[in-house]
C-alpha cells in the first residue's frame, strides 16, 4: 500500500505500536516514529522558527526516543512523551545558539487556514501578543490536536493549568475580536 493512501493512525494503533516498541520491536518503533514525525517536526519548527534547527532537534529526539522508549511506562502516553522530548531538544539547541541568532529565530506565529484573510492579520496580532507558552498551548491543542491530559503531560503542567490557560486565551481572543468594529455593536 502506498504511504500517501494510508489512513491516519488511530490512538489505539499508536498505543499498540508503542507497546511493541517498548519491548524492543524496532519495526514497530519505526512505524510509530514515522506517524509522529510530521507533527513533531511542525512542533519543533514552531518552537524555534528555524527549519534546520527543528530538523536537527528532531533527529536528536528520535535518537533519545529510540534509546529510551523502554522506559515509557504508559504506551498510551506516547504522544505527550514524544512532544516533551522534542521540546527539550529544541530548548537545548536554542541554548547553544549565540544570543543574536536566538532572538531572530524566536517568536514564530502559526496561523490557521480556517480563518478569513480579513481576520488573519488581527489573529496574527493577537497571537503575537501572547506569551510564547500560550501560543504553544494553542497550537498543540488546536493544530496538533492534543487533549488536555496530553498537553499537561507534554508541557509538564497540571491539567487545571492547561484548562485555565486555554480559557483565558480564548477570552482574550473573544475580547479582541468583539472590540473590532464596536461602533456598530449597539445597533
Amino acid at each position: 500500500m502506498d504511504h500517501k493512501n494510508k489512513p491516519p493512525m488511530t490512538p489505539a494503533v499508536m498505543t499498540a505500536l508503542a507497546d511493541l516498541a517498548i519491548i524492543g520491536d524496532r519495526p514497530a518503533f519505526e512505524r510509530l516514529y514515522a506517524a509522529l514525525h510530521p507533527r513533531l517536526l511542525r512542533f519543533a519548527y514552531r518552537r524555534c522558527g528555524d527549519a534546520e534547527i527543528a530538523r536537527d532537534a528532531l533527529q536528536d529526539s528520535a535518537v533519545t526516543m529510540a534509546r529510551n522508549i523502554h522506559r515509557l511506562n504508559d504506551p498510551a502516553a506516547i504522544s505527550p512523551w514524544a512532544y516533551t522530548i522534542v521540546r527539550r531538544r529544541v530548548a537545548d539547541r536554542m541554548k547553544a545558539l549565540p544570543p543574536a541568532t536566538e532572538e531572530l529565530t524566536a517568536g514564530i506565529v502559526s496561523s490557521s487556514s480556517s480563518i478569513s484573510p480579513e481576520d488573519a492579520l488581527t489573529t496574527r496580532d493577537v497571537l503575537a501578543a501572547l506569551a510564547s507558552v500560550d501560543r504553544e498551548l494553542l497550537t498543540l491543542f488546536y493544530i496538533d490536536g492534543l487533549t488536555g491530559g496530553q498537553l499537561a503531560a507534554a508541557l509538564s503542567i497540571p491539567l487545571g493549568t492547561v484548562k485555565s490557560r486555554l480559557f483565558r486565551i480564548r477570552e482574550e481572543f473573544k475580547s479582541r475580536f468583539n472590540h473590532e468594529g464596536d461602533e456598530y455593536a449597539q445597533y
